[in-house]
C-alpha cells in the first residue's frame, strides 16, 4: 500500500500501518549515533592528555635526583659576599679535611672533620656545622653540628649509607672570624 501525501497508511483492520523501514533509515541511525560518539572520543582524548601530564608532574615532583640550590636567588643577589668570604678564607689561611668511616652502629658513619691554620696547628674552639649530601640526591641535605674533641677534631654522626660522591658545605665560626668550605668524598659502601 502507498502511502498517500497527507494520507496515512492503515490496514484492512483499520489499524494505522507504520512506514516499513528503507535503507535510507538504516543509514540516518547509523550517521545519528556516529555524530554522538565523536564528542565523547575528543573528552576521553582530553582526559587521557590531563591524566598524563599530571603523572609527569607527580613523577618530576617526587624524583630524589632533582634537586634546585636552597635560597638560590638570594645567593645570587649576594655574590659579593661570598666572594668577599673567599677572600676571609684566604687571609685566614685555615683548610679543612674530612674523613668518614662507620661509626659501629648499623646504617651510621662518624664523621672527622679537622680545621687547621695557616702554620698547619688544629683550629680549635670553633663552632662548625656542615650541610651534607649526596650528589645523586641533592635534595636530601643533612645538617650537622659537630662536637668538638679535645686533639683538635670534630665529630658527628649520620646515616650516610649510600656509596658515591657525598658534598661537605663547612662553616665554621670562632670569634669574629668565619670560615666556609666545600669539599667532595667518595665514600665505598657502608655496612
Amino acid at each position: 500500500m502507498i502511502a498517500l501525501e497527507g494520507r496515512v497508511p492503515r490496514d484492512p483492520g483499520g489499524a494505522i500501518k507504520p512506514n516499513p523501514p528503507t535503507s535510507g533509515d538504516d543509514g540516518r541511525r547509523r550517521r545519528a549515533r556516529k555524530g554522538r560518539m565523536w564528542p565523547v572520543f575528543l573528552v576521553g582524548l582530553i582526559l587521557a592528555n590531563v591524566a598524563f601530564d599530571l603523572s609527569i608532574v607527580y613523577l618530576v615532583s617526587s624524583d630524589p635526583s632533582f634537586a634546585v640550590e636552597k635560597d638560590y636567588y638570594q645567593k645570587g643577589l649576594h655574590w659579593n659576599d661570598e666572594m668577599a668570604q673567599q677572600g676571609a678564607n684566604g687571609r685566614l689561611g685555615w683548610t679543612a679535611d674530612v674523613t668518614v668511616r662507620p661509626s659501629g652502629v648499623p646504617g651510621e658513619s662518624e664523621i672527622a672533620a679537622t680545621l687547621t691554620d695557616a702554620h698547619g696547628a688544629p683550629v680549635q674552639g670553633a663552632l662548625l656545622t656542615a650541610e651534607i649530601f649526596h650528589n645523586a640526591r641533592a635534595s636530601d641535605v643533612f645538617e650537622a653540628r659537630f662536637a668538638p674533641r679535645a686533639d683538635g677534631t670534630y665529630l658527628a654522626r649520620l646515616p650516610l649509607r649510600r656509596p658515591g660522591v657525598w658534598e661537605f658545605r663547612f662553616r665554621a665560626v670562632r670569634a669574629e672570624d668565619t670560615f666556609t668550605a666545600t669539599l667532595q668524598r667518595e665514600l665505598g659502601p657502608r655496612p
